[in-house]
C-alpha cells in the first residue's frame, strides 16, 4: 500500500505501519529518508524522487501530531516497539 497523503493521527499511524512493517524500516523521525541505505551494499534505500515523497509525509506527520499534541517520537517508537514484539 502506498501512502499518498496524511490528514489524521490515523492516517499518521498507518504511515508509520507501512515504513516498518511494510518497507522493514528501522527507522527515526529527524533521520531524512535520503539518509538510509541497505545494510547488504551500503547503496541507497530509496530512489531521491522516493526519499523526497517520504521527507513531505514525514514533514506532515510531524505537523498533525503537533496539532494534536501527540508526542511523534512516543508514536514512532510504540510503532517498532509493536514490530519487534510481533518478530520476536
Amino acid at each position: 500500500m502506498k501512502i499518498t497523503h496524511l490528514t489524521t493521527l490515523d492516517d499518521v499511524q498507518t504511515f508509520f505501519n507501512y515504513l516498518v512493517f511494510d518497507l522493514r524500516l528501522n527507522f527515526h523521525i529527524d533521520t531524512p529518508f535520503c539518509d538510509y541505505v541497505s545494510l547488504n551494499d551500503n547503496k541507497p534505500y530509496f530512489t531521491n524522487k522516493e526519499a523526497l515523497r517520504l521527507q513531505k509525509l514525514m514533514d506532515k506527520a510531524i505537523l498533525i501530531c503537533d496539532f494534536d499534541g501527540v508526542d511523534i517520537y512516543e508514536l514512532g517508537l510504540d510503532t517498532l516497539n509493536s514490530f519487534f514484539k510481533a518478530y520476536a
